[in-house]
């Protein structure tokens, strides 16, 4: 009996023992998992709160362009939908941009589809720059980059879309890389594959004709500004609007 008596006790205690290790630990667990919760739902805070952060800086940092007269400003959306703030400063621009590009220029449109509608997803504008006094005649996919008669549009060209200048292969990357591509919102490649002289009405001029996969570019102006293109070279067209 007595024997029996301490064997209960012991199995009562052993088991008390157990049930009380058991609730230690589930409430250990339990508080640990909630202290990762937590850290994780701080962390994610905190690196929204980083890029909200870039974003407005990003916002308000302006877009490096050839011209020292202008400075406009474009904020990009969440959504992917550009808000253009027109506002312009005093700017003077980078050397390194201005060796990466071959030409740059702000363009107002002065006509679009004047000889009428052949595709549904893409017009052909007429615009003349700024600064330059270029004549532009440019197929655009509409579709992509709605663009109206109103619009003002910085356009370049360049070889490359490689920060350091050096030859890229024309090949989309997808490794998020930083790239001249993200100063602008419409982007474009193809082939120089005409090149022309005009000296009609005194001064030299000379156009260029590219083929970006069927759409097509000519820019004609001052020899000076287009020197740096060569025939067969491979190009990139860029734009953002103003």
């Amino acid at each position: 009996m007595v024997m029996r008596w301490w064997s209960d006790r012991w199995t009562q205690s052993a088991g008390a023992f157990f049930l009380e290790k058991d609730a230690i630990f589930f409430a250990s667990a339990r508080d640990f998992l909630a202290g990762v919760l937590a850290a994780v739902v701080i962390t994610c805070w905190n690196l929204a709160a980083v890029e909200r952060n870039a974003i407005v800086q990003a916002s308000q940092k302006p877009y490096q362009t050839l011209s020292s007269r202008y400075l406009y400003k474009t904020h990009k959306a969440k959504s992917g939908r550009n808000i253009h703030d027109a506002s312009f400063r005093v700017y003077r621009s980078s050397p390194a941009m201005a060796e990466l590009l071959l030409f740059e220029d702000i363009f107002t449109i002065t006509g679009i589809d004047t000889d009428g509608k052949k595709f549904d997803k893409v017009s052909r504008i007429e615009a003349r720059s700024e600064q330059f006094d270029m004549q532009l005649v440019l197929d655009v996919n509409i579709d992509v980059y709605p663009i109206a008669r109103t619009d003002k549009f910085t356009l370049a060209l360049s070889s490359t879309l490689r920060l350091d200048g050096t030859p890229d292969d024309g090949v989309f990357d997808q490794s998020r890389k930083k790239s001249l591509a993200d100063k602008y919102e419409y982007v474009m490649y193809g082939k120089l594959y005409k090149y022309d002289d005009d000296e009609s009405g005194g001064a030299i001029k000379i156009g260029v004709y590219v083929s970006f996969g069927g759409l097509l570019m000519m820019l004609k102006g001052d020899k000076q500004h287009l020197g740096n293109l060569k025939l067969d070279q491979r190009l990139y067209l860029l734009m953002r609007k103003v």
